[in-house]
């Protein structure tokens, strides 16, 4: 039977029935452990990566060895600690994506639709997931880059530098709204890419377009409703 959504604030309480499922809560159970496993192991090579014992980790953290103390003195052992939460928040990444798909189908009255089948479809669509934040978080890291030059540049001697500065000042204000509303996307996307990667099987590029229509159409739709969730749960 197909499920009739209001798309209003009314579908918030139907959002909170379809996630108290026993085969969803599983699907997160086994990223969440997965998760914890990568930041397990790849915080404790690390730690040896900064010459403590395994001993001595096991004493200070048990099983959440995040950084501390020689930690922050090797970066070789932040960058395996890196290599590891990456892999953590892919896993959680898939899992949304996932759990998304088979919420989609139930409200389109498939509730037959299984796990396994979830798993095959987050083969096939899982690249926009994780393309569509690195995107963001690319174009953020070029615009700030541009900046630090916009400065280098102003700085040049002989009335040149100032000069350049006041040509660009302009374009350089609207650049600085776009960095503050890609790291908004950035931020959100974690959230809204895997459930619209789900409903639409978009790729990376409608996956983008579909964020910023999100956060610009109806912004105050996402704050809404993100405290309709909260007091739901």
């Amino acid at each position: 039977m197909v499920h009739k959504m209001r798309f209003d604030i009314r579908d918030i309480p139907a959002a909170a029935r379809y996630g108290l499922s026993a085969r969803k809560l599983w699907i997160y159970v086994k990223a969440l452990l997965f998760g914890w496993a990568c930041v397990f192991v790849f915080g404790n090579l690390g730690y040896l990566a900064a010459g403590a014992t395994l001993d001595h980790v096991w004493q200070e953290a048990r099983l959440l060895p995040l950084p501390a103390g020689v930690f922050w003195e090797s970066l070789p052992a932040m960058l395996i600690l890196a290599v590891g939460l990456v892999l953590a928040v892919v896993s959680l990444l898939r899992a949304g994506l996932k759990v998304a798909r088979i919420t989609f189908e139930q409200i389109r009255g498939d509730d037959f639709y299984s796990g396994r089948d979830a798993e095959a479809f987050a083969k096939e669509h899982f690249k926009p997931v994780i393309i569509t934040p690195l995107v963001l978080l690319a174009g953020i890291i070029l615009a700030v880059v541009g900046g630090l030059v916009l400065g280098l540049l102003a700085d040049i001697p002989g009335g040149v530098g100032p000069v350049i500065a006041g040509i660009v000042a302009v374009p350089a204000w609207a650049l600085a709204l776009l960095v503050v509303l890609a790291a908004l996307a950035f931020i959100v996307s974690f959230w809204l890419v895997p459930a619209i990667v789900a409903s639409t099987k978009g790729d990376s590029f409608e996956s983008l377009f579909e964020l910023f229509s999100t956060i610009t159409s109806q912004p105050w739709r996402l704050v809404l409703y993100n405290l309709g969730s909260g007091l739901v749960r």
